[in-house]
């Protein structure tokens, strides 16, 4: 899809799905929470003059979702670090590494060009077996930021405004229980 948006001309996207995360106790707040501060009352409006005023800010995610890879890596490491070395970024450079958890955000084209570019196919996922880590697919998620780093952008959060950037660290994330 992601070509193909680029390809009618969108510069920036917003990424959302379902988020049907059944195995955690908390997948409809956590959904929810993620659909209000993306899309909710003037989400939308801010994101845009976010976007408009900060041309630094590669991909903006939502305020309460943005996590230290180092807490949160799972069974993603190998497959994370592989998919940044095929960008183009050096190990030793994922040591402060963040990522949108839920994987929803908002992006800029530049920001997920490098990731775009490795030219992953469908064959390079596994089947979907409701698997709850380790896969591509789960490496994919944390690698958005890989391709975020390359592009040389940053990442904010959705407390940011026109007027200042903010990009929280969550330490304790409370849906991921």
């Amino acid at each position: 899809v992601l070509p193909r948006a680029f390809d009618e001309g969108f510069d920036t996207i917003l990424k959302i799905h379902t988020k049907r995360s059944n195995h955690l106790k908390k997948n409809e707040i956590w959904r929810t929470d993620l659909f209000e501060k993306l899309m909710g009352n003037s989400a939308i409006n801010n994101a845009i003059q976010i976007f408009n005023s900060h041309k630094e800010i590669g991909i903006l995610g939502p305020v309460g979702h943005i996590l230290p890879m180092s807490f949160y890596y799972g069974a993603n490491s190998g497959r994370v670090e592989m998919l940044s070395n095929k960008m183009g970024l050096k190990s030793s450079q994922l040591s402060d590494f963040h990522f949108v958890a839920g994987t929803m955000f908002y992006a800029r084209k530049d920001a997920l060009l490098p990731l775009l570019n490795l030219g992953l196919t469908p064959n390079d996922f596994e089947p979907e077996e409701k698997q709850l880590d380790g896969t591509m697919a789960h490496a994919l998620e944390r690698a958005f930021t890989s391709s975020l780093m390359v592009s040389g952008l940053i990442l904010a959060d959705t407390s940011s405004t026109a007027e200042k950037i903010s990009c929280r660290i969550d330490l304790n994330y409370k849906f991921a229980i």
